[in-house]
C-alpha cells in the first residue's frame, strides 16, 4: 500500500472543532466547544487576561432553523489561572442549563449574547451544538449551515463509550515524530488507556498517515483503542492594525485540557493528563488503571493521583540491553533511554495527574486548581511519572533505570512489530530526514 494510498483512508481528525469570535461584546472571547453537564453548560474559550463581561447570557436553541431561543440564562465567564505573563488566557462560560420544566430535552443547541443584543432582538451570531445532550437523534453530521445569516454549527456526535481510562495529550503543533506517536499510543495501551485524545494544530503527512492507520483499523472493528483528535487551530485576531497569533500560554494548553476532561468526564471513570513523551508507570500493579482504583479504594474522597516525575535523558546512549535493534529500528524512547536523573522533583513541580473526573472542576498542568476531595501523592515505590527528553539542565551522570523497560518491553516491541509492519513507506520522523 502506497503513502498516497493510505492518506485517503479514513482520518479520525474531527473537521468541525473550532475557534469562533462572539460579536458585540465588550471584549475578545473566543469559544471552541459548549459540553452540557448535569444541571449546567460549560463552555470552552479563550480571552483576555482579567477582561470582564456583564450581562451575558446563554441562548438555547431547539434547532438549527428556528431563530426563537427556547431558553435562556444568565452566563458567568472564568479565567482558568496560568502563567499571567501572557496576554491571553484560557477560561470557561458557565450557565444553567434549562431544566426538564423549562426546555430539557428541546434545548439541542447554544450561543452566548449580551442583554443589550437580545433586547434588539439580535441573536447570537454563533451557536454551538450541546455536546453530551445524549438526544436519540444525534449523529454525526459534520456540517455547517449559513442561516438567515448566522454562523450555526451541526456537529452532534453519537455518545462517547464509556472507559476506565482517557488519557489527554497537548496540542501538536508542527509536529512529525511518527515514531513518538506510535509510543505514545502503544505504551498508554499497555498502561490500561481505553481511549486518548489529542489536540491537532499543525502535523506533518506521516503523522496524518499513522492517525489515518488507526482511524481505519478501529472502523473496521480491529482496533480497541479509540483516538480522538480534535482541530486546534488558534486563529489570528486583530492587534494594533496587524493580524497576529493570541499570545498565550503553550498554544492554549490550559483549554485543551478543560476541553478534555469535561468532554470525557461522563465517560472516563479516570483521566490522565500527561505529554506526548511522558509516561505513568506502575511499579506494583499491572496497569494505571489497576493502581489508581486500588489507592481510591482506600480512600474514597480522593480527587486526583499525583505522580512525581523523574526525566530519561536522551542526550546520551543508553539502550536497554536485549532491546538495541528494535530500540534503534522504531525509534523507541522506553527501549532507548534506561539513564534517568538520580531524582525525583517535589510534588507539583513538574508532577501529572490521574484524576477522578467527576470529582474536579478545573484541572492545572501540574495539580487541580478547584475540586471536591483529596490530592494522593502516589509513593515512588508505586508509580512514577517517567519523561523522556533532552536534559532540563547540564546534569551529571545519572542512574540506570531499566524498571520500564523490564516490566513493558517485551509487550512493547510485540506491539511497535504490529504496528510499522502497516506502516511501511511511513517516515519515523521527518526531522530525521
Amino acid at each position: 500500500m502506497t503513502s498516497q494510498e493510505k492518506l485517503d483512508r479514513p482520518s479520525p481528525i474531527d473537521t468541525t472543532h473550532r475557534f469562533h469570535q462572539v460579536k458585540r461584546l465588550s471584549s475578545l472571547l473566543l469559544i471552541y466547544a459548549a459540553i452540557l453537564q448535569d444541571d449546567s453548560v460549560r463552555i470552552i474559550a479563550l480571552k483576555v487576561v482579567g477582561a470582564t463581561f456583564k450581562n451575558i447570557h446563554c441562548v438555547f436553541f431547539r434547532s438549527l432553523s428556528e431563530t426563537s431561543p427556547v431558553f435562556r440564562s444568565e452566563a458567568l465567564v472564568l479565567d482558568i489561572p496560568e502563567y499571567q505573563r501572557f496576554k491571553h488566557t484560557a477560561a470557561y462560560v458557565t450557565c444553567p442549563a434549562p431544566t426538564h420544566r423549562q426546555a430539557a430535552g428541546k434545548a439541542r443547541y447554544v450561543g452566548l449574547a449580551n442583554e443589550k443584543s437580545l433586547a434588539l432582538h439580535i441573536m447570537p451570531n454563533v451557536i454551538l451544538p450541546l455536546e453530551g445532550s445524549g438526544n436519540e437523534d444525534e449523529r454525526k453530521e459534520k456540517k455547517e449551515d449559513e442561516v438567515l445569516g448566522y454562523r450555526r454549527f451541526n456537529r452532534l456526535e453519537e455518545p462517547d463509550q464509556n472507559v476506565g481510562l482517557t488519557v489527554c495529550v497537548p496540542a501538536m503543533y508542527g509536529f512529525n515524530n511518527a515514531a513518538q506517536l506510535v509510543e505514545k499510543i502503544e505504551m498508554s495501551r499497555l498502561l490500561g488507556a481505553e481511549r486518548i485524545v489529542l489536540y491537532n494544530y499543525s502535523i506533518s503527512p506521516n503523522i496524518d498517515a499513522v492517525l489515518r492507520m488507526y482511524a481505519r483499523e478501529w472502523s473496521t472493528g480491529k482496533e480497541t483503542l479509540e483516538i480522538k483528535v480534535f482541530p486546534w487551530h488558534l486563529p489570528l485576531i486583530e492587534q494594533n492594525g496587524q493580524m497576529e497569533i493570541l499570545n498565550i500560554h503553550y498554544l492554549g494548553q490550559m483549554a485543551t485540557i478543560d476541553h478534555c476532561l469535561h468532554r470525557y468526564r461522563k465517560s472516563s471513570k479516570y483521566i490522565a493528563f500527561t505529554d506526548m513523551d511522558e509516561f505513568v508507570i506502575p511499579l506494583q500493579h499491572n496497569t494505571l488503571l489497576d493502581l489508581v482504583a486500588d489507592r481510591q479504594s482506600r480512600n474514597a474522597s480522593t480527587m486526583g493521583f499525583l505522580f512525581q516525575c523523574s526525566v530519561f535523558n536522551k542526550d546520551r546512549p543508553s539502550l536497554a540491553p536485549g532491546f538495541e535493534e528494535d530500540a534503534r529500528r522504531y525509534g523507541s524512547a522506553v527501549l532507548g533511554v534506561t539513564s534517568r536523573d538520580d531524582f525525583y522533583f517535589p510534588p507539583r513541580v513538574r508532577s501529572k495527574f490521574i484524576v477522578d473526573p467527576k470529582k474536579v472542576d478545573v484541572m492545572g498542568i501540574h495539580f487541580i486548581w478547584n475540586g471536591s476531595g483529596s490530592i494522593d501523592t502516589v509513593p515512588l515505590d508505586q508509580g512514577f511519572l517517567a519523561h523522556y527528553r533532552d536534559p532540563l539542565k547540564k546534569s551529571k551522570p545519572g542512574v540506570v533505570d531499566t524498571r520500564v523497560v523490564d516490566r513493558f518491553g517485551k509487550r512493547l516491541v510485540v506491539r511497535l512489530r504490529k504496528v510499522w509492519s502497516k506502516l511501511k513507506g511511513v517516515d519515523l520522523d521527518l526531522s530525521q530526514g
